[in-house]
């Protein structure tokens, strides 16, 4: 008995995504962080097979793959779970390289600015079980933890953390960047 060979369409990667913001966040499965997806029997990167399923390869293949396994897709919006291909940019190994160090740098909080993008998102399409009003309500409030998540509609963990992030501080600003500013 063979194993049928998946073969990837643009339409199905775009599928196995989440629309956050401009950026397409890759739900399937990832390599050190890197979306990945079994395309005729191999594992590959999703951002190199859009690529090439949205550009037609040269016919020599096999030039266009080993010009091509000498470097990265990477991505502008610095997500590495974004495959939209808006954001997709070829670096070469020490260009890649070299940018990701400066990244770490520069943003040793990355994360919080991924963090925020979602938050932000959510928020504004009213996913967000905790909004700015119920923040509010929870930093005012004398209840106990418990009682307040009950009341609420939330987990007691959620009231925790927005009680003890920064005495609340990075859960009482207006914008999600500006916990990305030093504090005053």
């Amino acid at each position: 008995m063979t194993r049928e060979l998946k073969c990837q369409t643009v339409q199905g990667i775009v599928e196995r995504c989440d629309e956050v913001g401009d950026c397409l966040i890759w739900r399937g499965y990832r390599l050190r962080g890197v979306p990945y997806v079994s395309h005729h029997g191999k594992m590959t990167s999703v951002r190199r097979l859009l690529v090439d399923l949205l550009h037609n390869p040269p016919r020599d293949k096999d030039a266009h793959t080993r010009a091509m396994a000498a470097g990265q897709w990477g991505t502008t919006c610095g997500d590495r779970g974004c495959v939209s291909p808006r954001h997709l940019v070829y670096r070469s190994r020490s260009e890649h390289a070299a940018m990701m160090q400066a990244r770490l740098k520069e943003y040793p909080s990355a994360e919080k600015l991924r963090r925020a993008k979602i938050s932000s998102t959510k928020e504004r399409k009213g996913l967000s079980k905790l909004d700015a009003a119920k923040r509010a309500e929870i930093l005012a409030s004398s209840e106990s933890g418990q009682d307040i998540a009950r009341r609420l509609g939330v987990s007691k963990s959620a009231v925790s953390k927005v009680r003890t992030r920064n005495g609340g501080a990075l859960l009482r600003l207006a914008s999600p960047w500006a916990a990305l500013l030093p504090a005053d």
